[in-house]
């Protein structure tokens, strides 16, 4: 009887020095994450301020670009030099020479934009149906 209790009591001392060194990595790992806490919770906001910043950056970037792309009008199926010596005169819709131009002119406007078709020249051929869009 007394060699099992002898047993007894070497195995629970054992189970014991066990059950010590596992409450101490628990101990050092809570003291882990506790530094470890503050940190990732820095960084999450320094991550949700960076989203929202290059969120406004995208935006902005779209907006310059659509600015950028308003000027960029290309004519086609206007001949060379029919706008004659006063442009503003001669190449609006219903004015200009009679037989300068025969169908009306395309615009393009930047990469993404549709096209525009716009009504001939006066004196020209009368535009068709449906193709004409007003600016």
């Amino acid at each position: 009887m007394e060699t099992r209790l002898c047993t007894l009591t070497t195995e629970l001392s054992s189970i014991l020095d066990d059950h010590s060194k596992l409450l101490d990595k628990v101990s050092d790992r809570e003291k882990a994450l506790a530094t470890l806490h503050p940190l990732a919770t820095d960084n999450q906001s320094a991550t949700q301020n960076l989203q929202a910043g290059v969120q406004q950056l995208e935006d902005k970037a779209e907006d310059i670009e659509g600015r950028s792309q308003r000027g960029n009008v290309c004519v086609l199926g206007l001949a060379e030099a029919v706008e004659g010596q006063d442009p503003s005169r001669t190449w609006s819709p219903g004015s200009g020479p009679s037989n300068q131009h025969q169908s009306s002119p395309l615009l393009l406007f930047g990469e993404a934009s549709p096209c525009v078709r716009l009504p001939p020249l006066r004196g020209s051929s009368a535009p068709q149906a449906g193709k004409t869009s007003t600016l």
